[in-house]
């Protein structure tokens, strides 16, 4: 049984809309629950200036939600299994990053 399923909730002060699909109703509480876990503001700080950031380091890929505001992360790791993200804490961001690092932030986009 495929369902596809639509969402729209907030990470920081950008209003996001996802379109996604699930093959049984296990695997929709799964993505659900994931999406509903995305912060509306930074668990350090409290304030909404949150982004999401992607960077490859060393030939790894890290992902996660940066505050703007107090230089703390929301840091995500990956099942084995099957290699979807989970959210794992807050903590504050090093300073300086690894050279050569390739970075990019995402931004989400407001509502239409």
């Amino acid at each position: 049984m495929e369902m596809k399923f639509r969402m729209r909730f907030r990470v920081g002060g950008s209003g996001l809309e996802v379109e996604d699909e699930a093959e049984s109703t296990t695997e929709f509480f799964k993505k659900v629950t994931f999406y509903h876990s995305l912060p509306e503001t930074c668990g350090n700080c409290g304030k909404g200036r949150i982004v999401f950031d992607h960077r490859i380091a060393q030939g790894y890929q890290f992902y996660e939600i940066k505050c703007r505001d107090c230089n703390h992360v929301l840091r995500f790791g990956q099942y084995k299994e099957d290699a979807e993200l989970f959210a794992k804490s807050w903590v504050e961001k090093p300073s300086q990053e690894a050279p050569g690092v390739l970075h990019e932030s995402v931004r989400g986009f407001g509502p239409r």
